[in-house]
């Protein structure tokens, strides 16, 4: 290999380089931008694993999240207080018949006939963050993952778990 065919890997790596760097900063502004903000931060390895575990779990939910996203999610839920009308409280879990289904394999019946349950003990709009949140506690699982669920998609497969049970 020749001087010339070196420095010409070189210009290239530079080239490549200054197209990642120029790639990043419009990222970086485009973000800044929609409001938000960067930061750095420093974890202990237990809060790094959970962090890849959860963008590990949303990418094969098929929803996948970058660090950030996780950490947004996370702090979000905690700051929000939930807004809650017609919404009955305090129902056991027990009180539903679903069993702890956390490391289980459920058929799509099973967890068809789970979904349909929670959504006759909890109707309506208001309701939907409680219903989430009783799929997530008895881990039921979303796409083969358990504690996936929010208001959104626990309404969505209810809907449709009732619709695949009057198919049949």
């Amino acid at each position: 290999m020749t001087d010339t065919d070196t420095q010409k890997k070189l210009d290239r790596l530079k080239k490549i380089e200054e197209g990642n760097r120029a790639r990043s900063l419009k990222y970086i502004k485009k973000i800044k931008a929609e409001g938000k903000k960067q930061i750095t931060a420093i974890l202990n390895p237990e809060a790094y694993q959970e962090l890849t575990r959860r963008r590990d779990e949303s990418v094969q939910a098929g929803n996948p999240l970058s660090f950030g996203g996780i950490i947004e999610v996370a702090l979000l839920q905690d700051a929000k207080p939930s807004v809650k009308k017609n919404i009955k409280s305090n129902v056991n879990i027990d009180v539903l018949d679903i069993p702890d289904c956390h490391d289980k394999e459920l058929t799509p019946g099973e967890r068809d006939n789970f979904l349909i349950k929670v959504g006759k003990l909890y109707p309506g709009a208001g309701n939907a963050q409680q219903r989430a949140d009783i799929l997530n506690k008895a881990g039921v699982p979303i796409k083969g993952i358990p504690g996936q669920w929010n208001p959104k998609n626990a309404g969505d497969n209810i809907r449709l778990a009732k619709k695949r049970s009057n198919d049949k």
